[in-house]
């Protein structure tokens, strides 16, 4: 019973024959609870245990976080053959220091990989004050044939009650009770075994049992469900004992048949539209006969879906109809790609095989999420730097840049391809006429920007042209302020050119080039 731990669920094997029963359900300091179980080996094969063991747990506790309070003597490591039982008597004295409250018990065994194998929880009761000396009370405590029941089972249960008192006790009824989850005693529902014991009076000394059993259908709750015994005295008030657990649940798996040897796998657990979802299973015959199926696949369902219900959103392709032999495995790779349309969230995929019978075999869900595509957000490009238009030079040169660092550039001149290129990107010899500059940037994730373009005229005529535009070095003046501009010239003819000054010009609010004033 150590706490670092992991617990196995296996269909065959080591089972319990006979459930763990506790001699009493209330006991106190000084007191001393005694336990039985029984195991036996449904398999073929030998099955080594390192230990078995009955655990105890206070308020509070857990099975694997303890404290571990547990009786005493455990079972030694040994291997179990085919067929053999193994049956534990252990037992645990309370002593003043132990918390009061309802406590818990189970059975357990380890097996030769170190996993527990845990049975359900029976409570008791550690009380402050010992057990009243008289009255009806439980002389063998209620006990449950399984633990585990499925819809179509019957659960049997036992319980046997004593007069311990010097004086006859009237009863008007005694019963086995039994409550789905969210139940509770007083307020029902009311799922009980049949039949109940009548009125009676029960003389002192004397012992009354009651068997009672409930079948289960596919109507009832499945979960954890709790069963008691208990019994209404003649002023109508009602005797309950501590509670047992079980379960009802689907039925465990066979232990031959066509069943999975690797599970379900898929490889994503996250996907978005444009993305494809990839799975695969395995199974084997585990028979000793062939077993036809009419088709193996692996199913999808959005959220709300359901597997009988749809919609049937599932992977392709399926396995087509065959025939297995005793010992052959098949395995199925299937895929789906999913698009815009498929809604978002949490959705489940299983495998399924249908029988020859037209049965569907479902494997448990496997959950993954649709989720939405991400947000693309294209770099910008820039253009920094651009020739002046027009002009008469036939070189060019363009500086751009991206908002998004990394970005590679593609650029292209007039109706030419674009080629890779970087800041700056120079043309000589260009013609005269116009022309159209273009460049595009893309960041690492491959998003492309809308393009930035430049288009602008060479002229032929040559003469004195304005190679550096004019620059003034501020916007905004006041009275006492220096107005400084620059501008430059070059002459691109292939004369002299003579000029009788050159100058700067600037016009009031009103003023025009010709008309002036001239300041």
């Amino acid at each position: 019973m150590d706490s670092r731990r992991g617990t196995a669920v296996v269909a065959g094997g080591l089972v319990i024959s006979s459930p763990l029963v506790l001699d009493k359900a209330i006991v106190a300091a000084g007191g001393r609870l005694n336990g039985t179980v029984t195991y036996r080996n449904t398999s073929a094969s030998p099955i080594a245990v390192q230990t078995i063991g009955i655990a105890a747990r206070p308020p509070g506790g857990t099975n694997a976080g303890g404290p571990y309070t547990n009786l005493g003597p455990s079972l030694p490591a040994q291997t179990i053959q085919p067929g053999a039982s193994v049956m534990l008597a252990a037992s645990r004295a309370f002593t003043s220091s132990d918390k009061l409250g309802s406590w818990y018990s189970y059975t357990t065994w380890q097996d030769a990989a170190g996993a527990w194998h845990d049975s359900s929880n029976i409570n008791f009761t550690v009380s402050g004050l010992p057990a009243p000396a008289g009255g009806l009370v439980p002389s063998s405590p209620l006990t449950l044939d399984k633990l585990t029941v499925a819809p179509g089972g019957v659960l049997h249960g036992t319980v046997t009650y004593q007069n311990t008192s010097a004086s006859p006790i009237a009863v008007q009824t005694v019963g086995i009770g039994m409550r789905p989850p969210g139940g509770s005693n007083a307020g029902g529902p009311y799922t009980n075994p049949t039949p109940s014991l009548t009125a009676q009076t029960i003389q002192p000394g004397a012992t009354v049992t009651l068997a009672a059993s409930r079948a289960f259908t596919s109507a009832d709750p499945l979960g954890s469900w709790y069963s008691y015994a208990t019994w209404q005295d003649a002023g109508g008030a009602w005797h309950d004992s501590p509670s047992i657990n079980f379960t009802v649940g689907v039925p465990p798996p066979p232990t031959g048949g066509l069943l999975i040897s690797s599970p379900l796998a898929l490889d994503h657990m996250t996907v978005t539209a444009g993305d494809t979802l990839n799975g695969t299973v395995t199974y084997q015959n585990r028979s000793t006969a062939p077993i036809a199926v009419q088709t193996i696949g692996i199913a999808a369902r959005p959220p709300g879906g359901t597997n009988a219900g749809g919609p049937y959103t599932s992977l392709t392709p399926s396995l087509p109809a065959q025939t297995i032999q005793p010992g052959a495995i098949v395995t199925l790779a299937a895929s789906r790609t999913f698009t815009s349309a498929d809604p978002l969230g949490s959705w489940y995929s299983y495998t399924t095989w249908q029988d020859a019978a037209g049965g569907w075999h479902d494997s448990t869900n496997l959950n993954f999420t649709v989720t939405a595509p991400p947000v693309v957000t294209p770099p910008v490009v820039t253009l920094t730097a651009s020739p002046p238009d027009p002009t008469t030079l036939t070189t060019a040169s363009f500086s751009f840049t991206s908002d998004k660092a990394g970005s590679t550039f593609l650029c292209s001149l007039d109706s030419g391809a674009a080629a890779s290129c970087t800041s700056p990107q120079g043309y000589s010899g260009l013609a005269v006429g116009s022309h159209t500059f273009t460049v595009t940037a893309a960041d690492q994730a491959g998003n492309v920007s809308a393009p930035a373009s430049c288009t602008w005229t060479i002229n032929s005529a040559g003469g004195l042209v304005i190679s550096s535009p004019l620059v003034i070095d501020k916007l905004s003046v006041m009275a006492g302020d220096t107005l400084n501009g620059t501008v430059t010239y070059q002459n691109t003819s292939a004369s002299p050119i003579a000029v009788q000054t050159m100058g700067v010009a600037a016009r009031p609010p009103g003023g025009t080039n010709a008309g002036g004033p001239y300041i």
